[in-house]
């Protein structure tokens, strides 16, 4: 067959002849050729039966060479076992079967192909399609060369995230932003943020941004849910956008997460129009304008919340003000994955087990709603069995590509409110659950930036940095009221031999070791501190140095009396050198106290160790 022949050969029909509609001016031959993508009818013998023209201008083989050689000697010696096991799926009867492969080219390039198979198994042939997608698989390994922390945040980030700096030029975006807006992110890049905003509220919004960067460490999250965004063709939308700071060497940088609200304010306003047109909706209207400002007044009080509990106080109290029928729980996942504890509980029955394994609940397992009541299928959660409710819902709280926890609701029988209420709550659930997810991620990397800054990573006391800031503190109230104050110096007797007879990790298991014990020996003002090495120092505000030097010496006793252990090996007892100085005889300043106590503990070293010395005068 030559390539003039075989480029004008029509795809077969069902009954193997060219494809034209009888009395019809349709041709399918035509339709067939005219594709871009490369279309083949394959035998499940692995040849072609019929391509068409796109086959020859992508690979450059003529059709004559195509028919001549199996489907699988196109592909990449090192794709074929992967892809004959696609094909063999497809002549199974598995259905439409997607994949991807690398094909030679005639002059012996390469490029890769989108494949879409199904199989016409009377006919023992497959209708296979493919497109090249090259350009977009070069376009994911420029982007894989990307620098690591930016790889990171778009590859967890399920909205569109920006970087500000403090001018308010956008110096990073990601794909997804590219998507919601329409700008590619280079061009995006180098602008200001009100880029993304309609031109009527720029002004205003400079003023805002302003503030907000001026005021970044004071005000690390912030959530703003009723902004507008700009996209490339001019058309507006609605955004939700959650802001936090991030300090850096080069100034404070603000990031922007971005949700495109639209699909929410869609379902809104239809609810909306639907209780305009009836007089019974009324009520159900006021309803929703009280949610909105009570949702935005829960974030409002989350980004100033100043720790866990205080967060879970703020949505236990707005949860059981916007859901008052029923129960429900708001479950959140631990640092370990493998529990899920309710942090906050509302309703009189409560709503299923307070702690329970993340696989016991259906949502998030397959990190999506669940809801059991709108049909005759009933797979209740396991952490539900218990309560058995007639209807409930688990909607999984996820931020930043990460799944937090699960919001529960549940009937408390079935009364006929729980039912009007059905269609509100799973309405409200969603929007509920996006904000609160939002606020806790950016709780919860707010609270991981303020641990690793002032704590230090082996023992989990306070850190040198957090040290000297609370001395200077407590020195100057220390001056103010006309008090006293002890610091002590601490350091572990024959530490480096010890680390070179059990080895470094021994090592840490020692300092570990103090690291518990201090905490539990003072007071809960007392400030306990690794000073570096093997040195630790402990802040005592309104003590003086005969109590100091007692809580010292309870101290040393203390460790020299603990038996340490490490991997199963008995490692002896260690003992500590103190030295005590305090304010203000031996010194009225943070650098002279800790000298003084230094030289104390140098000279409690000299003295033979395992002691306390307090400075001298």
């Amino acid at each position: 067959m030559t390539q003039s022949t075989a480029s004008k050969k029509a795809p077969p029909s069902a009954n193997g002849t060219a494809s034209r509609e009888t009395g019809s001016s349709v041709d399918l031959t035509a339709f067939f050729e005219l594709s871009l993508d490369l279309l083949s009818v394959l035998g499940f013998d692995g040849r072609h039966r019929q391509v068409n023209e796109a086959w020859e201008q992508t690979l450059g083989y003529t059709r004559s060479e195509i028919y001549a050689m199996p489907f699988l000697d196109l592909v990449i010696p090192e794709d074929r076992e992967e892809i004959g096991a696609k094909l063999d799926r497809v002549m199974k009867g598995e259905g439409l079967i997607q994949f991807a492969s690398r094909v030679t080219h005639a002059d012996n390039s390469e490029s890769w192909i989108s494949w879409t198979a199904n199989a016409q198994p009377d006919e023992e042939q497959m209708y296979v399609v493919g497109r090249d997608v090259t350009k977009q698989r070069l376009r994911e390994e420029e982007l894989k060369k990307s620098e690591a922390w930016f790889k990171a945040l778009v590859h967890t980030a399920p909205h569109g995230i920006v970087i500000i700096d403090g001018n308010g030029t956008i110096v990073l975006a990601n794909e997804l932003t590219e998507t919601l807006f329409g700008h590619p992110v280079d061009e995006i890049v180098g602008q200001p943020i009100e880029f993304l905003i309609p031109e009527a509220l720029r002004a205003d919004h400079v003023a805002k941004r302003d503030g907000f960067i001026h005021e970044a460490e004071h005000r690390i999250v912030q959530v703003e849910a009723n902004l507008i965004g700009q996209r490339q063709d001019g058309s507006e939308f609605p955004a939700a956008v959650g802001l936090s700071s991030l300090p850096g060497s080069d100034g404070v940088h603000v990031s922007a997460t971005i949700i495109d609200m639209t699909e929410q304010h869609r379902q809104q306003s239809e609810l909306r129009e639907a209780n305009e047109s009836l007089e019974s909706r009324v009520a159900d209207l006021q309803s929703l304008g009280q949610e909105a400002d009570l949702i935005s007044e829960m974030g409002e009080m989350l980004q100033a919340s100043q720790g866990s509990e205080e967060a879970h106080s703020v949505i236990d109290l707005f949860a059981g003000r916007l859901f008052t029928t029923g129960a429900g729980t708001v479950g959140l996942i631990n640092e370990s994955r493998n529990l899920t504890e309710s942090v906050v509980t509302w309703g009189a029955s409560g709503a299923g087990e307070p702690v329970f394994d993340p696989g016991d609940c259906w949502a998030l397992r397959r990190g999506k709603r669940h809801v059991v009541g709108d049909d005759a299928v009933r797979v209740v959660c396991p952490h539900l069995q218990a309560v058995d409710p007639p209807q409930s819902l688990c909607l999984p709280l996820l931020a930043q590509g990460e799944v937090l926890g699960v919001l529960t609701l549940v009937s408390t029988g079935a009364e006929e409110e729980w039912t009007q209420a059905w269609p509100r709550i799973r309405r409200l659930s969603a929007t509920f659950a996006d904000h609160l997810a939002l606020a806790l991620a950016n709780l919860g990397l707010r609270d991981m930036l303020q641990i690793q800054s002032i704590r230090d990573p082996v023992t989990g006391l306070f850190n040198r940095r957090y040290l000297e800031e609370s001395l200077e503190r407590e020195v100057a109230r220390a001056e103010r009221r006309e008090g006293s104050l002890g610091v002590v110096m601490m350091d572990l007797d024959h530490f480096k031999v010890f680390n070179d007879t059990y080895g470094h990790r021994a090592g840490d298991a020692v300092l570990v070791s103090l690291g518990g014990l201090l905490p539990t020996l003072i007071r809960g003002e007392d400030v306990p501190c690794r000073y570096g090495g093997e040195e630790f120092a402990v802040i005592f505000p309104d003590a003086t140095a005969e109590q100091v030097a007692g809580r010292a010496d309870e101290i040393r006793e203390a460790l020299s009396a603990v038996p340490l252990r490490h991997a199963d090996r008995e490692l002896g007892r260690v003992t500590l050198s103190v030295g005590v100085a305090s304010y203000p005889e031996h010194g009225q300043t943070p650098e002279e106290l800790i000298l003084a106590a230094d030289r104390a503990l140098y000279e409690a070293k000299e003295q033979g160790r395992n002691r306390v010395v307090v400075a001298g005068i």
